[in-house]
Protein backbone atom coordinates (compact mmCIF):
# COMPACT_ATOMS: atom_id res chain seq x y z
CA UNK A 1 0.00 0.00 0.00
CA UNK A 2 1.62 3.27 -0.85
CA UNK A 3 1.59 6.09 1.61
CA UNK A 4 -0.39 9.64 0.90
CA UNK A 5 1.58 11.82 0.20
CA UNK A 6 1.19 14.82 2.37
CA UNK A 7 1.88 18.76 0.51
CA UNK A 8 2.50 21.59 2.85
CA UNK A 9 2.61 24.87 1.62
CA UNK A 10 1.68 28.89 1.85
CA UNK A 11 -0.94 29.84 0.03
CA UNK A 12 -3.21 33.02 -1.11
CA UNK A 13 -6.89 32.53 -2.35
CA UNK A 14 -8.04 32.59 -6.16
CA UNK A 15 -11.56 32.05 -6.69
CA UNK A 16 -13.82 30.27 -4.42
CA UNK A 17 -15.98 28.20 -6.40
CA UNK A 18 -18.24 26.55 -3.42
CA UNK A 19 -20.62 28.36 -1.82
CA UNK A 20 -21.42 30.49 -4.86
CA UNK A 21 -21.08 33.98 -5.19
CA UNK A 22 -19.00 34.57 -1.78
CA UNK A 23 -16.41 36.74 -1.26
CA UNK A 24 -15.49 34.76 2.23
CA UNK A 25 -16.27 31.83 3.55
CA UNK A 26 -17.05 31.17 7.46
CA UNK A 27 -15.11 29.19 9.58
CA UNK A 28 -16.18 25.62 9.96
CA UNK A 29 -17.37 25.81 6.64
CA UNK A 30 -17.15 23.86 3.73
CA UNK A 31 -15.41 25.35 0.56
CA UNK A 32 -13.88 24.36 -2.84
CA UNK A 33 -11.66 27.16 -3.84
CA UNK A 34 -8.26 27.49 -6.10
CA UNK A 35 -5.64 29.41 -4.54
CA UNK A 36 -1.80 30.01 -5.71
CA UNK A 37 1.12 28.65 -3.69
CA UNK A 38 3.48 31.82 -2.14
CA UNK A 39 5.87 29.07 -0.70
CA UNK A 40 6.56 25.70 -1.13
CA UNK A 41 7.58 24.10 2.20
CA UNK A 42 7.58 20.15 2.22
CA UNK A 43 6.41 17.76 -0.26
CA UNK A 44 5.37 20.13 -3.63
CA UNK A 45 8.49 19.11 -5.77
CA UNK A 46 6.11 17.04 -7.97
CA UNK A 47 4.12 20.43 -8.16
CA UNK A 48 3.97 21.02 -11.92
CA UNK A 49 2.11 24.15 -11.32
CA UNK A 50 2.13 27.37 -8.80
CA UNK A 51 -1.59 26.73 -8.27
CA UNK A 52 -4.12 24.49 -6.27
CA UNK A 53 -7.36 23.25 -6.20
CA UNK A 54 -8.68 22.22 -2.50
CA UNK A 55 -11.76 21.50 -0.67
CA UNK A 56 -12.59 20.41 2.48
CA UNK A 57 -13.63 22.70 5.91
CA UNK A 58 -12.03 25.95 6.52
CA UNK A 59 -10.95 28.36 8.14
CA UNK A 60 -12.38 31.78 7.52
CA UNK A 61 -11.27 32.78 4.38
CA UNK A 62 -10.45 35.95 2.81
CA UNK A 63 -9.19 37.45 0.08
CA UNK A 64 -5.78 39.23 0.56
CA UNK A 65 -4.39 36.65 3.10
CA UNK A 66 -1.87 34.39 3.24
CA UNK A 67 -2.30 30.80 4.83
CA UNK A 68 -0.71 27.80 5.69
CA UNK A 69 -1.92 24.54 4.38
CA UNK A 70 -1.58 21.19 4.54
CA UNK A 71 -3.30 18.64 1.79
CA UNK A 72 -3.65 15.61 0.38
CA UNK A 73 -4.44 14.09 -3.23
CA UNK A 74 -8.29 13.45 -3.08
CA UNK A 75 -9.31 13.74 -7.05
CA UNK A 76 -7.12 13.39 -10.68
CA UNK A 77 -9.37 14.37 -13.89
CA UNK A 78 -7.90 14.97 -16.90
CA UNK A 79 -9.88 18.27 -17.84
CA UNK A 80 -10.07 19.97 -14.27
CA UNK A 81 -7.05 18.97 -12.74
CA UNK A 82 -6.02 17.95 -9.37
CA UNK A 83 -8.05 18.58 -6.29
CA UNK A 84 -6.39 18.50 -2.92
CA UNK A 85 -8.22 17.86 0.30
CA UNK A 86 -7.80 20.05 3.00
CA UNK A 87 -5.84 18.12 6.48
CA UNK A 88 -4.75 21.57 8.34
CA UNK A 89 -5.38 25.29 6.99
CA UNK A 90 -4.97 28.59 9.33
CA UNK A 91 -4.03 31.85 8.64
CA UNK A 92 -0.26 32.66 8.62
CA UNK A 93 0.68 35.79 11.53
CA UNK A 94 3.35 37.97 10.73
CA UNK A 95 4.83 39.00 13.63
CA UNK A 96 7.95 40.34 12.52
CA UNK A 97 8.08 43.49 14.66
CA UNK A 98 6.59 44.73 18.04
CA UNK A 99 3.33 46.09 16.81
CA UNK A 100 2.31 43.29 14.62
CA UNK A 101 2.80 41.19 17.89
CA UNK A 102 0.28 43.37 19.41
Amino acid sequence: MEEEKIIKCDIYLDRIFFPKYVKRVESGEYAIFSSTISKRIEGCEDLKTDTLKLKGNVCTLEYGITYKVYAKLADQHEIYGDTYEIIYINKVMDISSKDKQK
